[in-house]
């Protein structure tokens, strides 16, 4: 994503891209989690439907 320029920009951009999905992973589970959806059943119904899709 860095090496393709849209962002961040500076020389040693991993570290900061390394924390993205980490960000994005708390951020889903806190909303889950307000929203008193259990974030693993969620996930697992997402990979079921996403593979039915994907088999077709």
């Amino acid at each position: 994503m860095s090496q393709q320029d849209p962002w961040p920009k500076g020389k040693d951009t991993i570290p900061e891209l390394e924390h993205k999905p980490g960000e994005c992973m708390w951020r889903l589970t806190v909303m889950a989690g307000r929203m008193d959806i259990d974030i693993q059943e969620a996930f697992e119904k997402f990979l079921v439907k996403t593979e039915k899709l994907l088999d077709k």
